[in-house]
């Protein structure tokens, strides 16, 4: 998946009623890269309270997918945080 199609994903996410996003999370690790969806906690009894909306899953991008990605969210103002998993 290219960053473009990462970006269409996200957006579709922050545009659903259901679950709000309240940011995107990238966790790095060596040379990997994770990026997930960091969701607000929606009480509602609106829905039928069976039903859990999914979250969407981490996607693991690799340098040059992030690189793209970053200056897309950056270009539209989308809020991200990176964190860098160091372990000793």
């Amino acid at each position: 998946m290219d960053a473009l199609q990462i970006y269409e994903t996200i957006r579709r996410e922050m545009s659903r009623e259901d679950k709000r996003v309240e940011f995107i999370e990238f966790n790095i690790r060596n040379d990997m890269y994770i990026m997930n969806l960091i969701y607000d906690y929606v009480a509602s009894n609106t829905y039928e309270h069976h039903f859990i909306p999914h979250e969407a899953d981490p996607l693991i991008l690799n340098e040059e997918t992030y690189e793209q990605l970053i200056d897309i969210l950056n270009d539209k103002g989308i809020r991200y945080v990176t964190r860098n998993d160091d372990f000793i």
